[in-house]
């Protein structure tokens, strides 16, 4: 009988170990999926910021673009302005 209890115990304990390997497993993949959404997120803010820079770069070209025109034109009249 002794045998019989030994072996079953040994049976719960690899079956435990298996358990809780597998929560771990789970546990790790839900970190690296959380990972990666984060790592997305990042990109997604650092495109932003650089279309936001870029935008403003250009809102500052196009805002003085009809005052330099206007030079352009007076130089135009009169080559030696």
């Amino acid at each position: 009988m002794w045998n019989g209890q030994n072996a079953a115990s040994g049976d719960l304990n690899k079956a435990a170990a298996a358990h809780y390997s597998g929560l771990v497993d789970a546990i790790g993949g839900e970190m690296q999926q959380k990972a990666s959404y984060f790592s997305a997120a990042g990109t997604l803010a650092s495109s932003g910021a650089s279309a936001y820079k870029l935008y403003d770069e250009l809102e500052e070209i196009l805002l003085e673009l009809p005052y330099q025109l206007e030079k352009l034109a007076r130089q135009l009249e009169d080559p030696g302005v």
